[in-house]
């Protein structure tokens, strides 16, 4: 049929399902009928799973320009960058993705990912902060404010994140005694 919608829901089903490469078909067959930036972007996604780096990132941006508020598209491209080792141009489209949705817990964490592997643990501490705070159910948030304060030599606060990401996990967080 002729409707982006259609194409566009039974691409979502399709990757849901691991159906990639029919789901990127009826992404670009949507695309066809009618350009949106959500659809760029979900298939900037599925074509980053499956290793096509350079075609995401085209996919992100053209999200970004089709709407210049989607902060989605701007986190991916910062999340591509950052695995790219590319921490300028991530730190670029993470700080725009913030600006744009500054309440996001996963914004938040890929910005202070990218900061602490730059060694600014303190600012990469603020943004972890207020994952956690945004998110307190966010373990991958716990475990990265953990490691930065350990980092900065804050080993008891460093302890309780990391207990809160396991309980978190349904990890047991009480010592054995010892024999």
């Amino acid at each position: 049929p002729n409707s982006s919608i259609a194409h566009y829901n039974l691409a979502r089903f399709l990757a849901k399902q691991g159906g990639y490469a029919e789901a990127i078909a009826h992404y670009r067959r949507a695309l066809s009928i009618r350009p949106d930036a959500d659809t760029h972007n979900n298939l900037g996604l599925l074509l980053a799973i499956r290793g096509e780096v350079d075609a995401s990132i085209q996919e992100f941006q053209k999200a970004a320009q089709i709407d210049p508020n989607y902060a989605r598209a701007f986190f991916n491209l910062g999340r591509v960058y950052a695995r790219l080792d590319e921490p300028e141009r991530a730190l670029q489209n993470y700080r725009r993705a913030l600006e744009l949705s500054p309440n996001e817990a996963e914004i938040h964490l890929g910005l202070g990912n990218v900061l602490a592997r730059q060694g600014q643990q303190k600012v990469a501490s603020e943004h972890f902060e207020n994952a956690v705070k945004l998110k307190p159910d966010f373990a991958d948030g716990h475990v990265a404010l953990a490691r930065s304060l350990a980092a900065q030599g804050k080993k008891q606060d460093a302890e309780k994140h990391y207990e809160q990401a396991l309980q978190l996990l349904k990890f047991p967080t009480k010592r054995l005694p010892e024999r």
